[in-house]
C-alpha cells in the first residue's frame, strides 16, 4: 500500500476511528446529523403504503407516515454523507494521517499517504475496516497533523508522561479561577462549563500520586449526559484537546501536561 515506514505500533497520538470522527470533523456537522437522527426517531420504526381503495383515512396517514419515515432517512443518509466527506477531505489534504494494519497474521501497522484516500474507502466504522483495489486494512486510527512515526518522540508541546510512567513534562500549565480560560505552552483554550470542570478535576488529580480519572467519573462531576469526555472537548481542533487531555486504554484520562 505504501513504502512508508511501518511498525507494530500506532501512534500515542491517534485516536480510534470512532473517536476520531467524534473530534475531528466540526460539530455542527454532528449537530445536524444528531437532529436528523433525533427526528428519524420521533417517527415510528416503520410504516407501509396503503392503498386508498380499502380504507381511505387509514391510507392517507399510512401514507403520509411513510413518506416523513423516508424523508427523515434521506435527511440522516445525507448529514452522515457531509460527515464522512468532512473527514476524507481532511484525509486528503494531509490534515489528519490515518494508520491501519495490514489483515494478514502479525499484519504491520502503516500509515496510509494521503494520496491514496483517492482509492481507499472506509467500510467498517467500529472496526476501522478499510478497502480499497488490492488492499484491505483494519484498525484505523487517526492522528492530527503530518505522519509521525509510531516510535518517535512527540514534541514537548504534546509530549507527556508514558503510559506507565509518572514524570512531568516541563511545559506549563495554567488556568483561570473556574477554569473556563486554560493554556498549556503556547495553546489557549476557551472552554464550556462542563469542560472547564473536566480540567478542574485533571488539574486537581495531577498534583496527587494517581494523576489517571476515570472517563465516567469525569463525566459525572461535570454533570455531563455525554459517553465520551472528548465528547466536551469536540470543537477544540486548532489547538487540539489532545494537547490538553492524554488518554490511554481502559477509559482513563490525565492532563497531558503537568504544571510545574
Amino acid at each position: 500500500m505504501t513504502d512508508q515506514a511501518s511498525s507494530n505500533e500506532f501512534p500515542a497520538t491517534a485516536l480510534m476511528l470512532e473517536e476520531a470522527l467524534r473530534n475531528f470533523v466540526p460539530s455542527e456537522l454532528w449537530q445536524a446529523y444528531e437532529q436528523a437522527a433525533k427526528a428519524r426517531r420521533d417517527l415510528p420504526r416503520r410504516s407501509v403504503w396503503h392503498s386508498a381503495y380499502l380504507n381511505e383515512p387509514r391510507s392517507v396517514a399510512g401514507n403520509r407516515t411513510a413518506a416523513q419515515i423516508k424523508t427523515a432517512e434521506a435527511a440522516m443518509k445525507r448529514a452522515w454523507q457531509q460527515i464522512m466527506g468532512e473527514f476524507r477531505a481532511q484525509l486528503l489534504a494531509g490534515k489528519l494521517t490515518a494508520y491501519a494494519r495490514e489483515i494478514f497474521p502479525f499484519g504491520s501497522v502503516k500509515a496510509i499517504p494521503p494520496d491514496a484516500w483517492n482509492s481507499l474507502r472506509i467500510t467498517k466504522i467500529r472496526s476501522g475496516r478499510v478497502r480499497g483495489p488490492g488492499v484491505e486494512l483494519t484498525g484505523l486510527c487517526v492522528s492530527l497533523g503530518p505522519q509521525s512515526s509510531p516510535t518517535e518522540e512527540r514534541p514537548e508541546a504534546e509530549s507527556s508522561p508514558a503510559e506507565d510512567g509518572d514524570q512531568a513534562c516541563e511545559t506549563m500549565f495554567t488556568a483561570n479561577k473556574d477554569y473556563s480560560v486554560v493554556r498549556i505552552g503556547k495553546a489557549e483554550f476557551h472552554l464550556g462549563p462542563m469542560a472547564a470542570a473536566v480540567i478542574r478535576e485533571l488539574h486537581s488529580a495531577s498534583l496527587t500520586a494517581e494523576p489517571w480519572c476515570s472517563g465516567k467519573e469525569l463525566l459525572y462531576k461535570a454533570r455531563s449526559k455525554s459517553n465520551n469526555v472528548g465528547d466536551l472537548f469536540r470543537r477544540h481542533i486548532h489547538p487540539s484537546w489532545r494537547l490538553l487531555i492524554e488518554y490511554r486504554h481502559h477509559g482513563k484520562y490525565r492532563l497531558a501536561v503537568a504544571p510545574k
